[in-house]
This record gives structure tokens, sequence and C-alpha cells, in this order.
């Protein structure tokens, strides 16, 4: 089978807010029948994404909640929100085969349920070789407590349209990540370096150091009650 060409767009996150800014700004560009493919590990923020998704189709961000035990949730745009499709959010964590997906009206090659809608799936790795080559993949990854790491890649029908949805992600991203200070000197440690939070590997490597060399000690004794804090 020919392998429909891709694009790929990074970005960061590190925050509930920027995560859902980048889910809105994805939802202005959607259109009636496109899919959107959700992955990443448990708690990367994939329903927070689909609340931004929401958000930018009109729907009631509120609303919306991990479908997981339902499976499919539909979710109505706002009545003046000039005609923009309606939402289909689906939990793939329980579901392993095409009969799984065939029970939940999922059929080949157009499902009826794209027609009219947006459909975003989460956990969609699941299931990856049965949702074809006209989808828009988003993957999100922990590269800290707070900080995500998202991959936006398009296929199909989204290629031709990704120029424009790249431009508005950048402008998201730029309007929302501010350079931090590095905690070894000081200078700015921008959230889209691969050294993030510090400035660069050599600042990295310094403050790796100051934890082996003891510069960096406990300001008091550890009492017992520290220790059962945790039990």
């Amino acid at each position: 089978m020919h392998e429909a060409p891709t694009t790929t767009w990074h970005g960061w996150s590190s925050s509930v807010e920027q995560t859902m800014a980048i889910g809105r700004t994805i939802a202005q560009h959607a259109r009636c029948d496109d899919l959107v493919a959700v992955s990443g590990e448990l708690g990367t923020g994939k329903t927070v994404f689909v609340r931004g998704m929401a958000q930018g189709l009109g729907v009631d961000e509120q609303a919306v909640c991990s479908p997981t035990f339902v499976i499919v949730h539909e979710y109505e745009p706002a009545s003046d929100s000039q005609g923009r499709p309606m939402l289909m959010h689906i939990d793939a964590y329980r579901l392993t085969s095409l009969a799984d997906l065939e029970s939940i009206g999922w059929d080949t090659p157009m499902p009826e349920m794209r027609r009219n809608a947006v459909v975003v799936i989460e956990w969609a790795d699941r299931l990856e070789d049965r949702l074809g080559d006209d989808r828009l993949g988003v993957r999100l990854d922990h590269t800290g407590e707070h900080d995500r790491r998202l991959t936006v890649t398009a296929h199909g029908s989204w290629v031709d349209r990704f120029a424009d949805l790249r431009a508005a992600l950048d402008t998201t991203a730029s309007s929302s990540l501010k350079p931090t200070e590095c905690p070894t000197c000081g200078k700015p440690a921008p959230p889209d370096s691969g050294t993030f939070p510090f400035c660069s590997e050599r600042c990295k490597t310094i403050d790796l150091g100051r934890w082996a060399d003891g510069r960096y000690v406990i300001s008091r004794p550890i009492e017992r009650s520290d220790l059962d804090e945790g039990e």
C-alpha cells in the first residue's frame, strides 16, 4: 500500500492552559469528517487537550470528561457557533480489535460517525493500523512534572492544510511559552530547548555536578516525623 505523506510539528506545554490553547488552535483548523488521533501515557493531558478542542469547536469544555467507561461521548456546539461540527470523543483504552470498533459504529472506509463531526480518539495508538491514513496524530509526552512535549503529525487530507496549521501552532506556542531563567547561570532558557530548564548542556552538567560533590545539602537533619509523612 502507498504510504501517505506526513508532516510534523513539535511544541511544548508547561500548563493546562497551554495544552488547551494548542487543542483550541487545532480545532479551529478542523472540519467535518476529520479525525484527530491522540496518544500518550497516563497523565500527559490527553483529555485536557480535548477540552481545548471543544473550546475551538464552540462546545462547553466543562462538559468534556474522559469517556473511558462509556467509550463514546457526543457534544453539540453552542447554537451561536456558526455551523461548527459536533465533537465525537472516543476513548480507545478498552478497544483492542476491529470488532470492538465496529461495536461502536466504526466501519470502513469512512465511519458513519465521522460524517458531520470531528472525531477525537484518546489512546489512538492502540488502534493505529485500523484508523486509516486520513488523520491528524497528536502525541503528548512527559518531559517533567508539569512539562509536556507535543508532536503533531498530518496524514492524508490534513497535509494540504498543514502549513497554515503549523503557522498557527507556532503563533500559539510563541505567545504562551515564555523563556525562564536557567537555574545555573540565570540566562534565558527557552522551553523548546532540549536542555530546559537549563540554557545549555554545560549548565545542566554543572547542576548535576553540584549534587554529586555535595554542594547541594539538606538544610536540616532528617527527623522521624519526615519519614512518617510518607506512610
